[in-house]
């Protein structure tokens, strides 16, 4: 199973177009919340997303 931190930028198997920062980790299922923020104002927010939909994005890629 793949792990992830809260702050860390990652991308939905499904949607590799936008970037997404964990938020929250539930400590029971160890599922994700999620959440992108579109132009400050609006954000669109994932709830109990499992670590093998999340793709971690590179920092400094190469």
């Amino acid at each position: 199973m793949k792990n992830f931190a809260c702050g860390q930028k990652v991308m939905l198997a499904n949607t590799p177009e936008m970037a997404f920062e964990i938020i929250d980790i539930n400590a029971i299922d160890q599922t994700y919340a999620i959440e992108f923020r579109v132009a400050g104002q609006s954000v669109l927010h994932y709830d109990n997303i499992a670590g093998e939909m999340l793709i971690a994005l590179e920092e400094n890629p190469v």
